[in-house]
């Protein structure tokens, strides 16, 4: 799936992503990643996502002023855990579920906005 937001280039957009990973900005991830506004990193973590904790996004959150964290579930849309969700919004910060490609759709739209947003991407396969 090829997406194409007009952005300034400064900013980390999603250009493409299927099976093989993310392109950002001319940089192709084959891992999950974790990406805002200014920097893409690969997300270490694995398997289901109804065993994500919040520890497996703490050090991509921390010392960043997020108002929404959307997370990709890869190929099917899968509810992270409740206790994750609220762990969130007890340090302000709202978090939406879906699918990996809504996920990578979504945080081009809500950049282009403006918006203070991150988005936990788990490549699919």
């Amino acid at each position: 799936m090829k997406l194409s937001p007009l952005l300034s280039k400064d900013k980390q957009v999603i250009k493409a992503y299927d099976s093989s990973g993310f392109d950002v900005n001319g940089k192709h991830y084959n891992a999950s990643i974790f990406v805002t506004s200014n920097q893409t990193e690969i997300w270490n973590v694995e398997g289901d996502p109804q065993k994500l904790k919040y520890s497996d996004f703490e050090e991509y959150i921390s010392n960043k002023n997020l108002d929404v964290l959307l997370v990709g579930t890869g190929i099917k849309f899968v509810m992270i855990p409740q206790q994750l969700r609220q762990s969130m919004r007890n340090v302000g910060i709202g978090v939406e579920c879906m699918d990996t490609a809504a996920g990578c759709r979504t945080y081009n739209i809500l950049l282009s906005e403006g918006r203070s947003v991150a988005a936990a991407l788990m490549i699919a396969g």
